[in-house]
């Protein structure tokens, strides 16, 4: 793992790290679960406070998405006792949360619900994954 700039430089230079998997990852100093369906060029275009998505830079197709808020999703599910099954939860789950607050320009939510669904349909996160250790 690169240790610096110069390191991370040289890493790059070497070639491809490792094949693309289409996976969600929580970032914890971030909470945010970031996903990306595909592995090409985009950029982020902000729904709300929840909800960010990664557009394709060549085409304006959805690429993957950032969920933000991820540990009080977590907690407000434990309140309302929210069950997980055999540990593993559907990111859909996140996006309904984050899709409920609404966009600042109208119908902007609308543009990219049915997407975001296509995209997330079979991607299921391990629980474990999402909480950080004590």
């Amino acid at each position: 793992m690169a240790a610096g700039l110069n390191d991370y430089l040289r890493d790059l230079q070497q070639g491809p790290v490792g094949e693309f998997k289409p996976e969600p990852y929580y970032e914890a100093d971030l909470d945010s679960l970031i996903f990306y369906a595909r592995n090409e060029p985009c950029y982020a275009k902000r729904l709300n406070s929840l909800l960010t998505v990664f557009l394709s830079t060549a085409d304006d197709r959805l690429v993957g998405c950032e969920v933000k808020g991820i540990r009080n999703m977590l907690r407000l599910w434990n309140a309302f006792n929210v069950m997980v099954q055999d540990r593993r939860v559907p990111l859909g789950m996140f996006l309904a949360f984050a899709l409920v607050e609404e966009t600042k320009e109208p119908g902007l939510r609308g543009r990219y619900q049915e997407a975001l669904r296509e995209v997330s349909q079979n991607v299921q996160l391990d629980i474990d994954n999402l909480i950080p250790a004590a």
